[in-house]
């Protein structure tokens, strides 16, 4: 026998029955009927005591039972699947009334839905697996009667993890919102990568929200309905993403996916960066040419997007064109921070690269000497620096020229990082190398 993982709720029906008198002065008494209401008491108790999983659903979740009722002989009566609301009382459950003739009748059926729809318990059939599980299984033969209030327990067992054969029916009654599916995918826009977000839909009171994978098709299944859906995608670093649609529209995904693109995000471009470290300063030795180099450097209480970043740490000649050419072919990284080692394999310089500067770099000015010119590195602005954070700028010189920083012997020209000069020659000194950050800030 199949092992049972439910809970019975032991649902207790008590037809209280009060007449109907159709009646007129002189005219004979016609269409006596009673009304019926069904009183649901909670019992529940765990069909096996071993089980330790917990039901999700409740008699709480009941929003509508639907019931079907025969005449003793068989035969219709007005209540086939017919459907009654359920109220919650507080300590007990009821549902709205419904009116029979005195006679014997059958419950043949008793499902009780949740908001949506879904069948969360059921009565189960006689000679089903279930039906092993209750006192009385269906059909339960009650009486109406004129002064008689006939109780009727019906217990229902909870549907999770059950299937329509466990209780002897070929299916669950389809009474729930009619659906639709349709594809839909999510990348950066002008890539051809997957991403991952997060999707709301709306339409009137209705929400539907679900977690977008990295994949071309995720499968949407939403309620049909006659008012148009607002797509809102989410995803951290890009723009949301907010458009309109009809049923149509997104029925027309149904074989290929709507693809939606998203934007890399906005920065509020202001008339001038904020420049927001200022460690600019005269140079004394230069870095191994053949090493990694850079220097370290630590944000305030204000982060912002990587704008430029201004240095006279790269030179070392006086010739034309070649100080020209060697700055114009040397660039600059950003790195995530990762440790001050400046030998072996996991290095100061190992930190993942945030941030290149675009090509061609412009000379600004000789403050600082004739070999040592101050150069801008411009950023795409793409990229948000966190306050109270340490990165690492990476010096990667061109052709001819070289990098250079200032050995510390009485003050520390940067306490906020250090140069780096990895299995270099300076290693026993305390370094820093002279540079300028900008930021654009809100």
């Amino acid at each position: 026998m199949k092992k049972l993982f439910s809970k019975i709720t032991i649902v207790t029906c008590v037809i209280a029955s009060l007449v109907f008198w159709n009646s007129c002065k002189n005219i004979e008494e016609i269409n006596e009927k009673f009304e019926v209401e069904f009183s649901i008491l909670n019992k529940t108790a765990d069909i096996n005591s071993n089980v330790t999983m917990r039901m999700q659903n409740t008699l709480s979740d009941a929003d509508r039972i639907i019931i079907t009722i025969e005449k003793s002989d068989g035969s219709s009566s007005d209540f086939t699947q017919f459907e009654m609301n359920v109220f919650n009382m507080g300590d007990h459950f009821i549902t709205s009334k419904i009116a029979l003739s005195k006679g014997e009748y059958n419950i043949t059926e008793f499902f009780l839905l949740d908001e949506l729809g879904n069948v969360i318990f059921v009565a189960p059939l006689e000679s089903s697996s279930m039906a092993q599980n209750v006192d009385i299984p269906l059909p339960i033969l009650f009486y109406i009667t004129e002064d008689i209030i006939q109780p009727v327990n019906v217990t229902v067992i909870s549907a999770e993890n059950l299937e329509p054969e466990d209780f002897g029916l070929v299916h669950f009654p389809i009474n729930g919102p009619e659906t639709f599916q349709y594809l839909m995918n999510v990348s950066e826009k002008g890539l051809d990568e997957f991403l991952t977000a997060e999707l709301t839909i709306t339409s009137g009171t209705y929400t539907y929200s679900q977690s977008i994978e990295a994949v071309i098709d995720n499968k949407i299944t939403i309620k049909d309905l006659p008012t148009d859906y607002i797509l809102t995608i989410k995803k951290s670093g890009y723009d949301d993403y907010i458009d309109t649609l009809s049923a149509s529209e997104l029925k027309s995904y149904d074989n290929l996916s709507l693809i939606v693109e998203l934007d890399s995000p906005t920065v509020q471009i202001l008339e001038t960066p904020q420049m927001v470290i200022s460690s600019q300063f005269n140079v004394t030795n230069i870095v191994d040419l053949n090493t990694s180099t850079g220097q370290s450097f630590t944000l305030g209480n204000e982060g912002g997007y990587l704008n430029k970043i201004l240095t006279n740490a790269i030179g070392g000649t006086s010739q034309m064109p070649h100080l020209s050419i060697g700055i114009a072919n040397s660039s600059i990284n950003l790195r995530e921070y990762v440790n001050d080692e400046e030998s072996g394999s996991n290095h100061a310089m190992t930190g993942q690269i945030l941030a290149s500067s675009l090509p061609d770099p412009t000379i600004l000015n000789y403050d600082y000497g004739n070999l040592y010119p101050t150069s801008e590195f411009v950023f795409d602005n793409s990229v948000y620096l966190n306050a109270n954070t340490k990165y690492v700028i990476e010096f990667i010189n061109g052709s001819g020229v070289g990098v250079y920083c200032i050995v510390n012997l009485v003050n520390d020209q940067y306490s906020g990082g250090q140069a780096y000069d990895v299995n270099g020659n300076n290693l026993t000194y305390d370094r820093d190398s002279p540079f300028s950050l900008y930021l654009l800030t809100d």
